[in-house]
């Protein structure tokens, strides 16, 4: 799986809460890394603009993004982007 210019705005739309189409092709391992970075940025970015949200729960989130974006470093070989 390559993350090139068009992944990389659709996955940046997708964390802004907008809904891109587009096809990515990887190996499972590849796949799952992805996905998992991808929904734990959304989740950090919505957490970060929540008025509400508790300093443990903009950690839990920030924990979360940071795991999963150590483990698609580990699968691609180079950090994400986000």
């Amino acid at each position: 799986m390559k993350l090139n210019k068009k992944t990389k705005s659709a996955a940046a739309a997708y964390i802004l809460g907008l809904s891109p189409q587009t096809k990515v092709k990887g190996t499972k391992s590849e796949i799952h890394a992805f996905t998992e970075v991808l929904k734990s940025s959304k989740v950090l970015y919505n957490t970060l603009n929540d008025k509400t949200a508790s300093g443990k729960t903009i950690s839990e989130a920030l924990a979360m993004k940071t795991t999963s974006a150590k483990q698609f470093a580990d699968v691609f070989g180079h950090s994400w982007p986000f």
